[in-house]
């Protein structure tokens, strides 16, 4: 039993340990959300060219606009609904739900989105 428990933790502390060096809650500079389009829009920032995006709308490869696993902050400017950013094209390999009104920090890893 305790060697279970032993394994069960080391296995929990290897997957946190993987989720907070991966994801990380981080304040952009305030004139990141300031640079949003406005309602609609899912903004971002590169924190290693202190430039600032936005997109709306399902994007299926960010790539084709310059984008592709550069952005590390996002902020869900929405009207509506929540959107999910994706380490790949077409919402491959796993991403994250950003709520309306919400932010993200994952470094240079987003290559689609897509909203509700």
């Amino acid at each position: 039993m305790v060697t279970g428990l032993k394994r069960l933790i080391a296995v929990a502390a290897l997957v946190l340990g993987f989720v907070s060096t991966t994801v990380a809650i981080t304040a952009a500079p305030a004139s990141a959300a300031a640079s949003c389009n406005g309602a609609g829009w899912l903004c971002f920032y590169d924190y290693g060219s202190a430039q600032y995006g936005n997109v709306a709308g399902d994007n299926y490869a960010w790539g084709a606009f310059g984008w592709n696993d550069r952005a590390d902050w996002f902020y869900n400017q929405g009207n509506y609904c929540s959107v999910r950013v994706y380490r790949d094209n077409g919402g491959g390999g796993g991403g994250y739900l950003i709520p309306r009104g919400g932010t993200l920090t994952w470094y240079n890893t987003v290559s689609s989105n897509y909203w509700c």
